[in-house]
């Protein structure tokens, strides 16, 4: 029986890790939510003005030319003779200096200033919608990265205007179908520094001559790809500034009147190369602006910022389109009206020159945003409701004085009114960088300290009985103090996480340090039992595991690392059973090693159902076709794809009967129908599967609502009965068996009775991966009997179930979401009724692997061949299991808050650490259901 302390000692440890992994999101994730909406040219409005960005009063040019020089740093463009040497990046655009000096009314030099995070994705979502991206866009659509709120493309593509691109492939996957004419290049190689360029410059030339684009966009990644390879000093820097400088240069003459032409950068670049953060150096990109009309009266003496979301608004009411629903950018008023600008301050504001028509383009901005915000506010809570109220009164007393203006009214009044809607817009942005760019490193460090404080805790635990109640004794310590001496209760709390980490952590430190003070081996006879050389090397292979997650490269390939960390322990367990056994006869020799031969090659045949990352499919990675549909596979491999439909059929149905025959056979109980559940129930389910997969193959026209709910019902009730009548009335082996063997066969039918339902969210293609680990699994068993350090079952264990969520065809990205799992057993679409269990779905198909394996660790330990282990408490182990993966979580967290500026950043290391702390969940939870099953089985047992 598990004692009542054991209990709360898990539970300590996975609040501890819940509670800092969630702070240390709140700090990191960046998150909004997508609103599905759209403007329009017909939106009603109850003023005398004209009030609409479609109004050819306020269009100016026939198209727009976008030339989007990545990572454009600002002091690139910038022209400075007194620099004696200069850096290698400066002064090499000699074309763009000369066209600012001779045509100062045409040219202006803007600095472009990026709202971080500062990588390309975020970038181009800011600068085609106008808004602030995060990461976590609520509602986006997880298959692609498709962009799917209103933006300017779909504002051009959606009022038949044309759209040609060319450069960068990562526009296909944000506008898939809104680009009428694209000519796209691969951009994740970033060594190569000139292909991308090279195409875009054989096509531009040639579609600006035809003249049938509205809206013209240019992608070069050169100067990017220099940046992250070389970084911005190499002299390859000083060949490609040059070539983009020819390039304006012949884009200026080639253009008409009708034309404006815009070069900027998304965002800038460090020392080093690398963006992704807030410094100066990664937000500080150039803008560009020339047309042969005149768009400015004297070069201004000030240098004049803009935020980069400021182009989408004003591009869209040049072409006269409706500016994007989920705009927060205040037009750039230089562009819209140039000779009425001269007094206007990106600080200051307006300070004269101000017209009714500069009025009008102002209010179309403001009512804009002020009717996101509106809506925003209807799905979300995460404005303050104080603040957002105390705006919206702003705005109407500013168009109260607007609408006083109409017939006659003084220039200081224009200007009152002007600098009204400007400090509207500004204070709209500001209160939305703060709810959503920005990163908190308080709690990203907090969150980090909690999970610190958890691996301590489990190391200590593990040497020592009484420091719980040395923890509790601190915390309540903690809080009476922090009470007292705190102004507010945000304070106060803030306070108490501080004290609480650090008296902890001083705690933690002083018992490890007093027990390797005591424990210390005197002689070398000691040392040698103390530091088991298998043991040694199974924790090695774990703190390689975890740091080596610091490495994007790393965590690419981590399944084949961790494929390869097995196979390497499975070798040391088979040496040392060799060791220790006397092999007289060959045919001994074989048996010995048979499991471990048998576990290796099943191990490596695994391999077969790994799916490719995004990233590696430019080393040439291909996914398997049991990876892939049904529908997909049949198109490669014909009708021989009948014959992986009959082998994932026969998976599913032979493996529940194969457990019963070895296992249950000779078993007891008093509740015959719990036996005749095991026995007929779970094949019936296996069958039941197989008719869904079977089902699915049809037209979807052919396919009725039952069609596709009652076969993964069934599943599902017949499944959940056998497991609840499992743990209710256990299971009973042989007369002669012992209480641990009969609480293995009832861990044993939990774990195939949901085994059964979440090989079918898996699909056929990938049921023979289920198949496969759970052999994997039954060789593990019967391998770690033999084994006699729990540390080493432990790490052999945990490695395992993280091979098997890569065996299952998983890949620790976003877009590897399975989100089609959702719909097993649901069908139409997810409303808020059903999204719960959708959601469950998905994450039994991400987090399966993790979930059996976790219910399983008390296998490990009442196992019947098990002699060494015995001798063992469960708790211990899963202690161990709980210690390993908290270690994981931390380096991931330490990972993802190091590397925040990192080019993979959003691509790599936030998704892994997103699903270690999944993971961390799904271990901890079921490692301690599965410890309480184990308990109550042994009571009811004994009784």
């Amino acid at each position: 029986m598990i004692r009542r302390r054991g209990v709360l000692l898990l539970v300590f440890l996975t609040c501890c890790q819940v509670l800092g992994f969630l702070l240390f999101c709140k700090g990191f994730l960046l998150k909004r939510v997508v609103i599905p909406e759209y403007s329009n040219c017909t939106h009603p409005h109850t003023t005398a003005y004209p009030l609409s960005s479609c109004d050819n009063q306020v269009r100016r040019y026939k198209r727009v030319v976008w030339l989007l020089i990545d990572a454009l740093r600002y002091d690139f463009m910038l022209w400075d003779e007194s620099l004696s040497p200069p850096p290698i990046y400066r002064n090499k655009m000699p074309h763009v200096h000369n066209l600012l000096l001779d045509h100062p009314s045409n040219a202006k030099l803007f600095k472009f200033v990026a709202d971080p995070p500062t990588s390309t994705m975020q970038r181009l979502k800011a600068l085609t919608t106008g808004s602030l991206p995060t990461f976590i866009d609520i509602g986006s659509n997880f298959n692609s990265y498709e962009i799917l709120e209103d933006s300017l493309i779909r504002q051009v593509s959606k009022n038949a205007r044309n759209i040609t691109f060319m450069g960068d492939d990562t526009w296909l996957g944000l506008y898939p179908s809104m680009l009428s004419k694209v000519f796209p290049y691969p951009s994740l190689n970033v060594k190569d520094i000139h292909t991308v360029d090279d195409g875009v410059l054989s096509q531009l030339f040639s579609e600006l001559k035809k003249g049938d684009s509205d809206l013209l966009i240019g992608h070069f990644l050169g100067v990017d790809h220099i940046g992250h390879t070389y970084g911005p000093s190499h002299w390859t820097m000083g060949e490609k500034l040059p070539q983009m400088d020819r390039m304006v240069r012949d884009v200026v003459e080639a253009v008409d009147e009708e034309t404006m032409v815009l070069v900027f950068g998304d965002h800038g670049m460090t020392s080093t190369g690398d963006h992704g953060g807030e410094t100066e150096l990664e937000t500080h990109a150039a803008l560009l602006v020339y047309s042969k009309q005149p768009l400015f009266h004297h070069q201004q003496p000030f240098e004049r910022s803009v935020y980069q979301i400021d182009l989408v608004p004003t591009v869209a009411l040049l072409l006269g389109l409706p500016i994007p629903f989920s705009n927060l950018g205040m037009l750039i008023p230089e562009l819209l009206h140039p000779s009425h600008t001269e007094g206007y301050s990106h600080t200051d504001g307006y300070s004269g020159g101000v017209t009714h028509k500069l009025l009008t383009a102002l209010r179309i901005n403001a009512e804009q945003i002020h009717n996101y915000l509106n809506t925003y506010a209807l799905y979300s809570e995460d404005f303050p409701q104080q603040v957002f109220k105390e705006l919206g009164e702003k705005l109407v007393v500013v168009k109260s004085l607007h609408d006083a203006c109409f017939l006659e009214a003084s220039q200081d009044e224009l200007t009152a009114v002007a600098n009204g809607y400007v400090i509207y817009m500004r204070e709209v942005k500001e209160m939305c960088h703060q709810v959503w760019a920005k990163f908190d490193n308080k709690f990203i460090f907090i969150g980090l300290f909690f999970v610190i404080l958890a691996v301590l805790s489990a190391f200590v635990f593990l040497t020592n009985k009484h420091w719980l109640g040395t923890v509790v004794f601190c915390t309540v310590f903690c809080a009476l103090v922090c009470v007292m001496i705190s102004s507010s209760l945000e304070d106060a709390l803030l306070n108490l996480v501080y004290c609480v980490c650090a008296l902890n952590l001083i705690v933690l430190i002083r018992w490890m340090f007093n027990f390797f003070l005591v424990h210390f081996p005197p002689s070398l006879s000691k040392l040698r039992s103390l530091l088991d050389p298998l043991s040694v090397f199974a924790l090695l292979l774990v703190v390689l595991h975890a740091f080596s997650l610091l490495s994007n490269s790393f965590v690419l390939y981590e399944g084949d690392m961790v494929l390869f960390f097995l196979q390497t322990l499975i070798f040391c367990l088979a040496l040392k059973h060799l060791r220790l056994v006397a092999i007289e006869e060959k045919g001994g020799l074989l048996s010995t090693l048979f499991p471990y031969v048998a576990l290796s090659g099943c191990l490596r045949l695994s391999k077969l159902f790994y799916s490719c990352r995004d990233l590696q499919y430019q080393d040439g990675c291909q996914d398997t076709t049991f990876t892939q549909p049904y529908t997909i596979a049949a198109e490669s491999l014909g009708g021989w794809v009948n014959i992986r439909l009959f082998l994932s059929s026969a998976t599913v149905v032979v493996t529940p009967i194969l457990i019963y025959e070895a296992i249950f056979r000779n078993s007891l109980s008093k509740f015959v129908h719990v036996l005749y559940m095991v026995r007929y129930g779970l094949p019936v389910a296996g069958l039941c599967v197989v008719g869904y997969w079977s089902v699915q193959l049809l037209p979807s026209n052919q396919l009725s609502y039952w069609h596709h709910v009652t076969l993964p019902w069934v599943v599902y009730v017949v499944c959940g009965v056998i497991l609840v009548m499992a743990v209710w009335h256990p299971i009973r082996g042989a007369a002669t068996s012992s209480v641990k063997s009969d609480t293995a066969l009832v861990i044993v039918v939990v774990v195939t009775s949901l085994w059964v339902p979440l090989t079918m969210l898996l699909n056929d293609g990938l049921a023979l991966a289920s198949g496969a680990i759970a052999l994997q699994a039954v060789l593990s068993v019967q391998v770690l009997s033999k084994a006699e350090s729990p540390l080493v079952v432990a790490v052999f264990w945990a490695l395992l179930t993280s091979h098997s969520f890569f065996a299952c065809g998983h890949t620790t990205t976003v877009t590897s979401l399975r989100v089609e799992a959702a719909f097993t057993g649901i069908h139409g679409e997810i409303n808020k009724f059903n999204l719960p269990l959708a959601g469950l779905l998905v994450g039994l198909n991400t987090l399966g692997p993790q979930l059996l394996f976790g219910l399983a660790t008390p296998l490990l330990s009442v196992v019947p061949n098990s002699q060494r282990l015995q001798t063992h408490q469960s708790l211990k182990l899963a202690l161990t299991l709980i210690a390993i993966h908290s270690l994981k979580l931390m380096v991931t967290m330490f990972a993802a808050s190091l590397h925040r500026r990192h080019l993979m950043i959003w691509q790599v290391f936030t998704p892994r650490v997103l699903y270690e702390g999944a993971f961390q969940l799904t271990a901890n939870i079921s490692v301690l259901i599965s410890m309480l099953v184990a308990s109550r089985v042994k009571n009811l047992l004994q009784m």
